[in-house]
């Protein structure tokens, strides 16, 4: 233990050993840096089967197309493995259990959710203004309890 004191910290030469690293001065290492994010990679391999991503007015004419097609229409696209997933995806749930629910939703994207009128609070009546008084009362002010 005395003999491990005189080393000092940081001199042990078990540390200095892990310090090292794994390739000497001159030999031409170059890391590749960190690797690629997934989204990256995507981008990738999109570029090279000549894919581009839709525009957000791209994506709404695409809906818009698509509601005006017939069930031909819509099976062509489903059955077109060249078509972008997003076409053949969409088409294949107007033709599934929720078609209805899809073409609404795709109505809502299209065209906006129809302005939708709530009355919560009055039944139907008309709202009356309330009079109501607020009164500060400063901390340094006292309150005389009303008996």
């Amino acid at each position: 233990m005395a003999q491990m004191r005189g080393i000092g910290r940081g001199n042990n030469p078990a540390s200095r050993a892990n310090l090292k690293p794994p390739f000497q001065k001159g030999d031409g290492h170059k890391g590749k840096g960190q690797p690629k994010k997934t989204i990256r990679r995507i981008k990738d391999v999109a570029a090279e089967n000549g894919c581009v991503a839709p525009s957000a007015t791209e994506i709404i004419e695409c809906y818009r197309t698509m509601l005006g097609l017939n069930e031909t229409g819509i099976k062509e696209i489903i059955e077109d493995k060249r078509r972008p997933m997003l076409e053949r995806i969409v088409a294949k749930e107007i033709l599934g259990k929720r078609g209805y629910e899809v073409i609404e939703k795709i109505i809502d994207r299209v065209c906006g959710k129809p302005k939708q009128v709530t009355d919560i609070t009055t039944n139907g009546k008309e709202i009356k203004d309330s009079k109501f008084e607020i009164e500060i009362i400063d901390s340094r002010t006292q309150v005389e309890a009303k008996e």
